[in-house]
């Protein structure tokens, strides 16, 4: 995936700690304050899809709550 739609935050992707730092990055450095998300994607199994639902669930959201 091309680095500059993940960092101007057209995407977030990554593990658990990359995607906070960038859910972070769009916080600070361009003003977002609601983020949209779709945990999936065109192809993706099913248990990938619920992975990194419960990944961002209980491994980022607590973190972004802090934010």
């Amino acid at each position: 995936m091309e680095r500059t739609r993940v960092w101007n935050g057209t995407f977030f992707c990554g593990s658990p700690d990359t995607v906070f730092e960038q859910v972070k990055y769009a916080r600070e450095e361009l003003g977002i304050g609601i983020v949209d998300l779709i945990i999936g994607g065109q192809g993706l199994p099913r248990d990938k899809v619920l992975r990194s639902a419960d990944l961002f669930g209980k491994e980022v959201l607590p973190r972004i709550r802090e934010l």
